[in-house]
């Protein structure tokens, strides 16, 4: 009615995959983020889990989804822990997710049960605040694409993080002579490193372009009618941009990231992969174990 649509390069709601709508996505879903958190989890040798997660449409999308997949592999939820995105004080959240541990412990073994983060920059205090709540810090935790690759989280969590890990998939920017253009301008301009969603900021200004230039019109009538056409004939700075039916960008292989420390410096590194295409969860053995770290699984 207006002549517009919208363009978003973060956000990953299964409940805005709308086919013919104006909303177009040049990152994945969490359709495809879901079955990586499974994925994950499984492969470490988890089998079950506590939920701790935002009370937002985009925590409860992923949930819906995870439950269910979860559940279908014949593993358990402990516990699903919801707070307010507005929080800034995590105790009673956190006293429940001890609490379950602890009363878990006994039927699968520390070493069987996660927590499952599903969380923004917030997740930068509560994970400081699980010094106080000493089950939590016995069990590995995994989180979402906000969450594995964070400066915040090494400037602020220290080791904390380290110790917890967050273990959290995120799309691999394919390696082309655009990513490292992109990612060696916006470093040196930010003093940040470039992620996948700084990559999926570009590519989607540049689709809009190339919408604009292809119909010769700056009317968004026009663009979107082929902007899918042309995301999926396009290759960026974070590799094709090949959007489904409903406008949403198709998953790829996706890096498992996490946290580590080497002579008492805090980074963050990849651990392994998930391919989105064939579902498979590799994780890199020789680097947990030069870590200290051995998966469950492969005991």
């Amino acid at each position: 009615e207006n002549d517009m649509l919208m363009v978003s390069s973060s956000s990953t709601s299964p409940m805005l995959a709308i086919a013919n709508d104006r909303l177009f996505r040049t990152c994945p879903t969490d359709f495809v983020q879901a079955p990586a958190i499974a994925g994950m989890l499984e492969s470490w040798g988890i089998e079950a889990i506590i939920i701790f997660q935002r009370a937002d449409s985009w925590g409860d999308g992923i949930y819906n989804i995870l439950e269910q997949e979860w559940t279908d592999r014949g593993h358990v939820i402990l516990e699903r822990v919801r707070y307010a995105g507005e929080a800034t004080e995590y105790s009673n959240y956190l006293q429940t997710i001890n609490d379950k541990i602890a009363a878990a412990a006994d039927t699968y073994g520390y070493d069987a049960i996660a927590v499952q983060g599903m969380s923004f920059s917030e997740n930068v205090v509560y994970t400081t605040q699980t010094v106080d709540y000493p089950e939590t810090r016995k069990v590995i935790w995994f989180g979402c694409e906000s969450t594995g690759r964070q400066q915040r989280m090494i400037d602020d969590a220290g080791e904390s993080c380290v110790e917890l890990r967050h273990f959290s998939s995120l799309m691999t920017p394919a390696k082309s002579w655009k990513w490292e253009s992109l990612e060696s301008r916006y470093t040196a301009l930010t003093n940040q490193p470039a992620g996948f969603y700084t990559g999926c900021d570009y590519d989607a200004a540049w689709v809009q372009v190339l919408s604009i230039l292809n119909t010769g019109s700056i009317k968004a009538d026009d663009s979107a009618e082929v902007f899918i056409d042309v995301a999926r004939n396009y290759w960026g700075a974070t590799g094709w941009v090949d959007l489904d039916d409903n406008g949403d960008r198709k998953p790829g292989v996706f890096d498992i990231w996490g946290y580590y420390e080497k002579d008492g410096e805090v980074g963050f590194q990849s651990w392994g992969q998930y391919n989105g295409v064939t579902l498979e969860v590799i994780w890199d053995d020789a680097l947990l174990a030069a870590n200290g770290l051995v998966r469950p699984s492969t005991q």
